[in-house]
């Protein structure tokens, strides 16, 4: 390799003979046996290299032929994506929470899997389109919510290296997130009790009552996965439970305990909960219950708390209260529960006809 003087090699462990070598074309010639597979390696170095140069060039940052050589075998955080999103990541480890941490590692860990390197100059629509088709075919099979989230994270550290001067294929105000709309998964009252008799039984195994413990505490209080694993005894003074949320925009949170949310959790002990297990071996034994149980819906632990909201508004909760309570920055967020409410209620209405035989068809 050359540039303004500076020479480098690049040993690739390929041998042949110096009459196969063709010194104008930079080739090995066709009287060596291996040449089509030998010219094919020769080719991916130089197109490598011819990536990383143009990387540069367009970032407008000065280059050596030692810069190109370290950047192929060590690919550096200017010029590759995936050194860059890990670098930074680990580099602002204090900033994420945990749940938040493991969350991006695993996108990123997906991104690199699907193409390492990657380049910040083959990053544009297409590339983009690519990994989401990627994404849908198995052994993944991910569904939209999942690659717009990664879609989204991605997007996030493309903005990062444009404020590094990066330059980069595509804007990451071009990357465009599309918005999939949830249908809301709660429990109704009569699986709420089939949970709480499951929980209340003698024949529960002591992994899967730890994991319902948490769950049914947050049925009734709301509480975000990540808030229930910091919360101790000292965080309750007289049945009102007080604390600094991690995700809230207002992060001091002050619940009113009911009975109910009471009944899971002894405030006489400093930790409130039977043993502490991870959040994705919670979410398993959760889908072990609910069969268990006869309840059909994919349960895991933010349904606990969309059970809260809809029951909430449903025994006559107000919805700017609620707000508060889910520690959400927009009104919009909270709404969505009014609507899941008021059709519940609906329902029941019309579970009056049945006192005078009245046909509802």
């Amino acid at each position: 390799m050359y540039s303004t003087g500076d020479r480098k090699r690049l040993p690739l462990d390929i041998y042949i003979k110096p009459e196969h070598w063709n010194a104008k074309s930079q080739l090995i010639s066709k009287k060596c046996e291996h040449s089509v597979d030998l010219n094919l390696i020769l080719d991916q170095v130089k197109s490598k290299a011819n990536k990383i140069i143009v990387n540069y060039r367009l970032s407008e940052q000065t280059f050596t032929a030692s810069d190109v050589l370290d950047a192929i075998t060590n690919p550096n955080a200017r010029v590759c994506f995936n050194v860059f999103a890990m670098e930074h990541l680990n580099n602002n480890r204090e900033l994420y929470t945990h749940g938040t941490y493991k969350a991006h590692k695993s996108v990123l860990k997906k991104i690199k899997e699907f193409q390492n390197p990657l380049y910040f100059n083959q990053i544009n629509n297409d590339w983009v389109n690519s990994f989401k088709k990627w994404c849908v075919k198995a052994p993944r099979k991910n569904n939209k919510n999942t690659i717009e989230s990664n879609i989204k994270t991605f997007k996030k550290y493309i903005g990062e290296a444009e404020n590094k001067g990066i330059y980069i294929g595509i804007s990451h105000k071009d990357i465009k997130v599309q918005s999939v709309k949830n249908r809301i998964t709660y429990h109704t009252t009569e699986e709420i009790n089939k949970l709480n008799e499951y929980y209340h039984s003698s024949f529960i195994p002591k992994h899967r009552k730890v994991a319902l413990q948490k769950y049914l505490f947050s049925c009734f209080t709301g509480l975000r996965a990540s808030d229930l694993w910091t919360i101790n005894a000292d965080n309750i003074i007289e049945g009102v439970l007080a604390f600094t949320a991690k995700k809230a925009p207002n992060p001091f949170v002050r619940i009113k305990l009911c009975k109910a949310a009471l009944s899971f959790i002894d405030v006489d002990k400093h930790e409130l909960w039977i043993e502490t297990i991870t959040t994705q071996k919670t979410n398993q034994y959760l889908k072990d219950v609910a069969r268990e149980c006869g309840i059909k819906k994919n349960i895991h632990l933010h349904v606990a708390r969309h059970t809260f909201a809809t029951q909430y508004l449903v025994n006559g909760g107000n919805v700017a209260k609620l707000q508060k309570l889910l520690g959400h920055s927009n009104i919009k967020q909270t709404i969505k529960y009014v609507h899941v409410a008021d059709n519940l209620m609906e329902k029941d209405i019309l579970n009056l006809d049945n006192i005078l035989n009245v046909d509802t068809h």
